[in-house]
C-alpha cells in the first residue's frame, strides 16, 4: 500500500513522521488530535503517529490550546456563537477545560456578536 510521497506503510520512520506532520502544520494550526489523524492517513503506524505528535507538542510546535485560540478567533470572525465553536473544537479533540480556557478569553465579545 503505498502512502504520500511513494513511501509504502510501514517504510515511515520517525523523520519521515516528523517531516510529514511539518508540513501539515505549515499550513495552519491542527489540534494533536486532527494531525494525529492526518498522519495515519498518511500510513504512519497509530504509535509512531502519536510519538511524533507528543515530541512535536513538548517542542510547542503544535499546541491545543494555541490552537483553540486561533480556532475562536478565526469563527468570531465569521460571527460564529460560543455552542457551534464549542462543539466544533470538542470535534477536533480539544478538552473541555481548553474550550472554555479559549473561550473565556473573548467574553466581552458574545453580546456584541450577538447584537451583530
Amino acid at each position: 500500500m503505498r502512502g504520500t510521497r511513494g513511501k509504502v506503510a510501514g517504510d515511515i520512520d520517525e523523520a519521515g513522521a516528523r517531516d510529514m506532520a511539518c508540513r501539515v502544520l505549515a499550513i495552519r494550526e491542527h489540534s494533536c488530535e486532527e494531525l494525529i489523524g492526518k498522519l495515519r492517513k498518511r500510513g504512519v503506524p497509530d504509535e509512531l503517529a502519536s510519538k511524533t505528535v507528543s515530541a512535536l507538542s513538548s517542542e510547542g510546535l503544535v499546541d491545543d490550546l494555541r490552537f483553540a485560540g486561533s480556532f475562536v478567533r478565526s469563527r468570531i470572525s465569521r460571527t460564529q456563537g460560543p455552542l457551534k465553536i464549542r462543539a466544533e473544537l470538542m470535534k477536533r479533540g480539544i478538552g473541555a477545560d481548553l474550550i472554555e480556557q479559549a473561550l473565556s478569553d473573548h467574553e466581552e465579545q458574545w453580546s456584541d456578536l450577538a447584537l451583530q
